[in-house]
């Protein structure tokens, strides 16, 4: 059969159009996939403990106490009584000024020299133990019976030699910036032998002025 030039036309004129038509129909169906992402989940790391393996503890650093000297110890005995400051170099001063005073002390003891011995009292110490109702009331408490103190050497060799002379004395105790306690030192309690009062920047031993 042969056919016209007209339908060999119109036949491939329908072929085009029937491949133009699958073309656009492909093209619609890809633009309508859609991809969806898959999200990844990262796993993290767990560490592996070594069961071999020791914890090791250090030691805490055990922090030593301050040492504090003999001196400084001292020191602090002498001016806890205080309530005011006093500087070291005044607490030494003063300690080897007293100490100095009560190696005098010692020897005029030892040869019961009245007249030295005064030069180291306050005026009041000899105005008080001058009085002879303040020595009448002493003189009840002498293990010497029946004896009454005449003077205040009497005093002096009765009294104050015997409770001293021999005795220790190896640190000071402030009462006052002025007013200062010698006494032996002991753990239980301080033994007072003396007391000391500065008149004009010099020591002076002051008696006990009660009955």
């Amino acid at each position: 059969m042969i056919l016209s030039v007209k339908t060999i036309k119109l036949f491939l004129s329908i072929l085009m159009t029937c491949c133009l038509l699958f073309s656009c129909a492909s093209t619609e169906v890809e633009q309508e996939v859609v991809v969806e992402e898959i999200p990844v989940v990262v796993v993290p790391e767990v560490p592996v403990e070594n069961p071999e393996t020791e914890v090791v503890v250090q030691p805490e650093e055990i922090i030593p106490e301050p040492v504090i000297s003999k001196e400084d110890q001292e020191y602090s005995r002498s001016v806890t009584d205080l309530g005011i400051e006093v500087s070291k170099e005044t607490f030494n001063t003063d300690k080897s000024e007293i100490l100095e005073i009560i190696e005098k002390l010692s020897g005029i003891m030892k040869h019961k020299d009245y007249a030295a011995w005064l030069n180291y009292l306050t005026p009041e110490s000899k105005t008080f133990w001058s009085n002879q109702q303040n020595l009448a009331i002493v003189s009840q408490r002498l293990p010497i019976k029946n004896y009454r103190l005449k003077n205040l050497q009497d005093y002096f060799e009765k009294v104050f030699i015997p409770s001293r002379i021999g005795r220790v004395v190896d640190e000071i105790r402030y009462v006052s910036t002025t007013k200062v306690k010698a006494v032996q030192y002991t753990e239980e309690q301080d033994i007072i032998y003396y007391y000391f009062e500065k008149i004009d920047g010099r020591w002076y031993l002051h008696l006990d002025t009660t009955t």
